[in-house]
C-alpha cells in the first residue's frame, strides 16, 4: 500500500513537469498569434542586411529603425527599459510619439531594452528576422536584398510586445514578389 501511495505521487509529479514542458512554448505562441491578430499595425520601412546564421532557421534578416524627435531623445535610457510609443504618420509609416523611462498608458507601445539612437535620429528596433517558408526564403532574402530601397515591414504592437507580420517589396507581400521565381 506504502509503494503504491509513492507510485501514485511520483505519477502525478511526472505528470505535471510534463504539463509545464508544455505549457510554456504553447504559451509563447499563443502570445504571439494573438499579437498578430489583435494588435496594432505599424509600417517601418527596413533596410536588408546579410546574414549568416545556420542555426536559426531560414528568415529574411531586416534593419529596422524609427525616427525619434528630438525633444523625446532626453528621456531615452540607454541602458535599460524604454516604452516607445508609436503612431501612424501622414505617409503611413510608423512615427515615435513618445518615447519614456516609465510605462506609458498609451495603447500603441513598444517596450524595448538597451536603446541606441544614432546622430541622424534613428532608434533601431530588435525586430530583425522575418521567418518564411524554408524554399522561399533564400529567394526573398535575395529580392529583399536586391530592392534596396521601398522596403517595409508591418509591425503588430500589443501590451509592449511587437512581432513582424509582413514584409513587403513596394506594396507587394514578399512571398508574392517571390512566387514568380519558380515554385517554393
Amino acid at each position: 500500500m506504502q509503494k503504491t501511495l509513492k507510485q501514485h505521487y511520483l505519477w502525478i509529479i511526472f505528470a505535471i513537469a510534463v504539463l509545464a514542458q508544455l505549457f510554456f512554448p504553447i504559451s509563447m505562441v499563443a502570445e504571439k498569434n494573438d499579437i498578430i491578430k489583435n494588435g496594432a499595425e505599424f509600417k517601418i520601412r527596413t533596410q536588408p542586411i546579410d546574414p549568416a546564421d545556420p542555426l536559426r532557421g531560414r528568415y529574411v534578416a531586416i534593419n529596422m529603425t524609427v525616427n525619434v524627435p528630438e525633444a523625446a531623445k532626453d528621456e531615452v535610457a540607454y541602458w535599460g527599459t524604454n516604452y516607445l510609443h508609436l503612431t501612424t504618420g501622414t505617409d503611413g509609416f510608423a512615427e515615435v510619439v513618445a518615447i519614456s523611462k516609465h510605462p506609458i498608458p498609451e495603447k500603441n507601445v513598444v517596450k524595448l531594452e538597451n536603446v541606441y539612437i544614432f546622430e541622424n535620429g534613428d532608434l533601431r528596433l530588435p525586430y530583425d528576422r522575418y521567418y518564411m517558408q524554408e524554399k522561399a526564403a533564400p529567394k526573398a532574402e535575395r529580392a529583399f536584398f536586391g530592392a534596396q530601397e521601398d522596403t517595409y515591414v508591418t509591425l503588430r504592437v500589443k501590451k509592449g510586445m511587437g512581432v513582424i507580420s509582413g514584409l513587403y517589396i513596394g506594396d507587394v507581400a514578399i512571398e508574392e514578389y517571390v512566387r514568380g521565381e519558380g515554385d517554393w
